[in-house]
């Protein structure tokens, strides 16, 4: 199994063009993968959908994140497929499995004294502190709800901030 992982590293190296974290990321989950497989004595040419979904509540039972697992599930998925392209294996055990559901986490909301704080960063004079502010007054929805009651008063302000520097 190392020399077919060297070999799966190296083409995912050159032909995937991959970030280095991302390479890093394969690597460590194919080694991971390779010492529960010799834990259990698992032949990884022989593994079917059992043993992967068997690995997947394995990390499961670590604690692992369902985005970890997903990418676990990812890099296995992608060796398999190398090992099949290469004939190495007849099938992809990965094969119909499908990828844990990652919880979407709802972004935080700003307090009114937040937005506030962050209005008044820009506190110079210069043209780039106007234009920061301007984008901030423009782009932040709770300040334009609450101080611009129509869309043409929204244009006027952003205006008037640029016609200072004239």
């Amino acid at each position: 199994m190392e020399k077919d992982i060297k070999n799966f590293l190296e083409f995912i190296k050159s032909d995937k063009k991959l970030s280095k974290n991302t390479l890093e990321s394969y690597q460590r989950d194919i080694l991971q993968y390779q010492e529960y497989l010799e834990e259990k004595k698992i032949n990884y040419k022989e593994v079917n959908n059992e043993n992967v979904l068997g690995y997947l509540d394995y990390l499961k039972g670590l604690d692992k994140k369902a985005s970890t697992i997903s990418r676990h599930l990812a890099s296995i998925r992608l060796f398999y497929q190398y090992l099949l392209k290469n004939k190495i294996v007849k099938e992809d055990p990965t094969k119909g499995i499908q990828s844990p559901k990652i919880e979407k986490k709802a972004p935080s909301v700003l307090s009114s004294q937040e937005v506030s704080l962050l209005l008044e960063q820009p506190n110079g004079e210069g043209l780039k502190s106007i234009r920061d502010k301007a984008m901030l007054c423009y782009r932040n929805e709770s300040y334009r709800n609450h101080f611009i009651k129509r869309k043409r008063y929204r244009y006027r302000i952003i205006i008037s901030y640029l016609q200072k520097w004239k």
